[in-house]
């Protein structure tokens, strides 16, 4: 599997539970957007 969560644009999403050290839960979700420019007239290949 080809990992692109910085090289690929795109929203990323997630969803679930987060445990404290007692074990209790609270439901958690999450959104966040990577998008890339252009720095100087070139973009960035890494």
């Amino acid at each position: 599997m080809k990992h692109t969560y910085l090289f690929s644009e795109g929203t990323w999403v997630a969803t679930g539970k987060y445990f404290d050290e007692s074990n209790n839960f609270t439901k958690v979700e999450g959104k966040t957007f990577i998008t890339h420019r252009k720095i100087s007239g070139y973009l960035m290949d890494i």
